[in-house]
């Protein structure tokens, strides 16, 4: 898999031997995880999204300890202690969420990201009288173009992975894939490919490529890009003895 530029624009194409492993890879892991249900959002209260958007922050450099605190079964103490109202209470709201995260061990990066999260609740695109509002009045369009939109809205907050994941854990859209360091690198080690995360995310043109291409595989396997996002995003870390003594177990017969 590869991104060569043509006339300045980037065009990603797919060898027929790494597109029959990843095809492979669909094949294997299809039926083992799903993406949420599309318009989940409009069911979604005010701090179940506001949770969505405190997740997308935590994981920029890592997942894992996000990941940690849902095996834990820490994360609704978690929620609660970041809630919109409890955080509305604070006088020292940057302290007091960066003194959280830390307790929880949310996120590499405690300071940096209890500063996004303060930028978001003072952001009257994002969060307006105590209520989400990032994504009122979206325009009806392709998935890109309401990826656009929201990035265009959440500028203080996200670029183009966590808005794409945030989307599909929302349900706004199928269509997307959140190129994050774990999928990206699933994709330099195993198909080939040969742009870094970096490039991946300083460049519309350069992701939309890569997106565009994976989506052709999808069509071809008959899944979802966002399907696909959580195949590789629930297995990427899992060893082969993992995933044998887990998912791949076969059921017990009976005696």
């Amino acid at each position: 898999m590869q991104t060569k530029f043509v006339n300045r624009k980037p065009v990603t194409t797919i060898q027929p031997e790494s597109r029959r492993k990843l095809l492979h890879v669909i094949e294997k892991l299809d039926g083992h995880t799903k993406p949420p249900k599309l318009g989940r959002w409009r069911t979604l209260s005010n701090n179940d999204l506001w949770g969505h958007i405190v997740s997308q922050v935590c994981v920029m450099g890592s997942a894992i300890p996000m990941e940690t605190l849902d095996r834990d079964g820490r994360r609704p103490a978690f929620d609660a202690a970041l809630s919109l109202p409890t955080l509305v209470a604070q006088k020292n709201r940057v302290a007091y969420i960066a003194d959280t995260l830390k307790d929880f061990a949310a996120t590499r990066f405690h300071k940096k990201a209890a500063q996004r999260l303060e930028a978001a609740l003072s952001d009257k695109g994002i969060v307006e009288a105590g209520r989400v509002v990032l994504l009122d009045g979206l325009p009806a369009g392709k998935p890109d173009e309401i990826r656009e939109e929201l990035l265009t809205r959440s500028q203080s907050l996200f670029r183009r992975k966590s808005v794409s994941d945030l989307m599909i854990t929302v349900g706004l859209s199928h269509d997307v894939i959140a190129l994050d360091q774990r999928v990206v690198g699933l994709l330099n080690v195993h198909l080939g490919y040969n742009k870094t995360f970096d490039r991946l995310q300083s460049s519309r043109d350069l992701y939309l490529s890569v997106e565009d291409c994976l989506r052709g595989v999808c069509k071809e396997a008959g899944v979802s890009l966002g399907q696909l996002d959580r195949m590789l995003f629930k297995f990427a870390g899992l060893t082969a003895i993992g995933y044998l003594t887990g998912i791949g177990l076969p059921p017990q017969e009976a005696a």
